[in-house]
């Protein structure tokens, strides 16, 4: 039985854009970053409803993003905790780099039922084009438009194991795909809802997460089982995956359309390598172009500090040692060379050892002042 009160009413009347993501409070900064995307490819001809589904950001987060994202009239930030509808499920998750709220997604129809269509994305992506061309896309009657997921197929030509499974037979046997490579990366997806909740597709995902079997890619896993005969595929340019070649030259032909997108409309950094964690990684300087604009920008900058910071400091402070000891270092060289002469066995490998360490310290204050 599901309360009234769990139903999310369009903030407003008509013309609306509708977009939802799941965040937790750690992830308030980078979520900053996902509304700065929108913010700025946002047209005055439409209304952007967002709702972000959360059960721990603090009201202080709340407050910064609202007043951060609502500059304009058309753009509205609201916040939904539906953790009510996952009590006693399976949330477990499988990877360090996620989060349990991602499984609220699953239940998007539900909560969303007073809408006709949604956008559901993850949170490690940017928009590079105007929401609302993806919102009216036509979904030529499919509940969901998804792209095809290009990793997912080269793990089933190659016969990758995750999580110490064959993904062939994951796919087989526990999503019970038809097609194995018919496997959609829901990181962006347009739902249908009024066509799903007919079917009651929600209600199913949410059964399949009583299962003591957690799913290796948590909700994802969950949709493309639950919807595998009602996909659309989703151009690429709508969940452009950053990730390395080697994926798209070992997965099936029809993924070559991921080759020829030239101007992606949303990037996704897919894996571990996220933008905020590198600034070294493939179109990284397109989120953090958005991160400066960002109130969490300083706080992007102090954990790249801080990821970095022990091993730099470690570095800087190893340099300046060197430098005031550079004249004892030489001693130290010139002491072990004589006493080299004297010493065998065990005791010479030792003094051999010391006379190295102090050299090295020597060459590394000569590589600084070349």
């Amino acid at each position: 039985m599901v309360c009234n009160d769990i139903y999310i009413t369009p903030f407003f009347d008509n013309n609306y854009v509708a977009i939802s993501a799941a965040s937790s409070n750690e992830y308030a900064g980078v979520l900053s970053v996902w509304l700065q995307s929108i913010k700025n490819h946002s047209s005055p001809n439409y209304n952007y409803d967002i709702v972000i589904l959360e059960d721990d950001i603090s009201d202080d987060n709340k407050e910064i993003l609202k007043s951060f994202f609502e500059t304009k009239p058309n753009l509205s930030l609201r916040f939904f905790n539906p953790s009510i509808l996952y009590e006693g499920l399976n949330m477990k998750v499988t990877y360090k780099y996620v989060n349990k709220v991602s499984f609220y997604r699953v239940g998007c129809p539900i909560y969303f039922k007073r809408y006709d269509r949604l956008i559901t994305t993850d949170l490690d992506l940017i928009f590079n084009e105007d929401p609302a061309k993806l919102y009216y896309l036509d979904m030529h009657n499919s509940l969901i438009l998804s792209v095809l997921e290009p990793i997912w197929s080269r793990w089933v030509n190659c016969h990758v194991k995750k999580n110490g499974i064959l993904v062939t037979d994951y796919g087989r046997n526990r999503l019970n795909l038809k097609d194995l490579h018919r496997y959609y990366n829901t990181g962006v997806a347009l739902l249908d809802i009024n066509r799903i909740n007919l079917l009651k597709l929600a209600e199913t995902c949410l059964e399949k997460m009583k299962s003591d079997t957690p799913y290796i890619f948590l909700d994802q896993d969950i949709l493309n089982e639950v919807y595998r005969d009602y996909f659309g595929v989703l151009p690429y340019k709508w969940n452009y995956a950053v990730i390395e070649n080697i994926y798209i030259e070992t997965a099936d032909s029809f993924f070559r359309d991921y080759c020829s997108v030239n101007e992606p409309c949303i990037i996704h950094f897919l894996s571990e390598n996220k933008p905020w964690k590198s600034t070294k990684g493939r179109l990284a300087f397109k989120w953090w172009n958005l991160a400066r604009e960002s109130p969490y920008y300083e706080y992007f900058l102090q954990n790249l500090c801080r990821k970095d910071g022990e091993s730099l400091s470690k570095s800087i402070y190893s340099r300046i040692a060197n430098v005031i000891t550079y004249s004892k270092n030489r001693r130290k060289v010139l002491f072990y060379s004589i006493l080299l002469w004297f010493v065998y066995g065990e005791k010479r490998k030792k003094i051999i050892e010391r006379k190295n360490k102090a050299y090295t310290k020597i060459l590394m204050v000569k590589e600084l002042i070349k």
